[in-house]
């Protein structure tokens, strides 16, 4: 694990705001522009992928780039994390869990354990552990948000990708959990769960920090690799983190707790609905209607 650790300085206040797997957080924490610390803590898997200054930000909103390279998916590992936040810092006040892969695809039956495996350990896992390491000490202090990144694909199951779906659905379970029970014992924190469609990042390609821990990776499916240049193909048409970044914040400025950055949550949670009502069986729903959802 790299132990050498950076941060980015005046962008939130005196506000710490750590995000756990960042991937295109990173992005993003730019747009908002009231000045704290934000402080990356990436997984990379089996490769290392340096941060890099995005276009457009000033350097003199980007004082220190680096990070904290660990495997979400290990529970002593985010202790520590978090131990070292709040040692360095005396408290951490955003808490966004943002970390994800794909998953293994295919029909459900012939997904390997490995796949299953990776799957939950970095979409659910990561989210628990997180939990756990970071949220009592937040309910110590008083105050704070947490941001739990889940997906449209957490309100309606798709086929072919069930450890993804899986876990997504679970995500959103953990959060409204969450919601209600820091609604009782905490109300000065809140929560939001952030259920995006199409985001042009590169979570297509997500094996690409598969964990040699785990074995080979597991091999595509019989038309896995057309499938997967589909799903670069809709990702690269959909909406820049910069307006799921804007997104989150207003719904933490406002105490939110669903994020949905474009149409695609609503109207496939809606069809899902009328699934349900309707007592009739799941069927495909059309994830791309054609709407320019990079464009609102």
């Amino acid at each position: 694990m790299d132990t050498t650790v950076r941060f980015y300085h005046g962008v939130l206040g005196a506000r710490l705001v750590a995000t756990l797997g960042t991937l295109s957080f990173r992005h993003y924490f730019f747009a908002i522009g009231e000045g704290s610390t934000v402080a990356f803590f990436e997984y990379h898997g089996t490769q290392h992928e340096p941060l890099r200054k995005p276009a457009g930000v000033p350097d003199a909103r980007a004082v220190q780039f680096d990070h904290l390279s660990l495997d979400v998916a290990d529970e002593a590992a985010v202790a520590r994390l978090a131990d070292a936040a709040f040692a360095e810092f005396g408290g951490v006040h955003l808490l966004c869990q943002n970390a994800g892969v794909s998953g293994g695809g295919g029909p459900s039956w012939e997904i390997p354990d490995n796949a299953w495996q990776w799957t939950f350990g970095v979409n659910l896992w990561s989210i628990v552990h997180g939990l756990r390491a970071f949220v009592p000490r937040m309910i110590a202090q008083g105050e704070g948000h947490i941001v739990n990144t889940a997906s449209s694909a957490g309100l309606k199951t798709l086929p072919f990708v069930a450890p993804y779906a899986a876990t997504k659905h679970a995500v959103v379970a953990i959060s409204e959990a969450l919601c209600i029970e820091l609604g009782m014992f905490a109300p000065g924190l809140g929560v939001s769960v952030l259920c995006p469609g199409w985001v042009d990042t590169r979570i297509a390609d997500s094996d690409r920090n598969w964990p040699a821990h785990l074995g080979e990776p597991p091999a595509a499916p019989e038309g896995g690799d057309d499938m997967r240049e589909v799903s670069r193909g809709l990702l690269a048409a959909g909406i820049p983190p910069s307006t799921v970044a804007t997104a989150v914040f207003d719904a933490v400025r406002a105490d939110r707790f669903w994020v949905f950055p474009d149409g695609m949550g609503p109207r496939l949670a809606r069809a899902r609905m009328d699934e349900i009502t309707g007592d009739t069986k799941p069927v495909i729903t059309e994830l791309y209607d054609g709407t320019d959802y990079a464009a609102d």
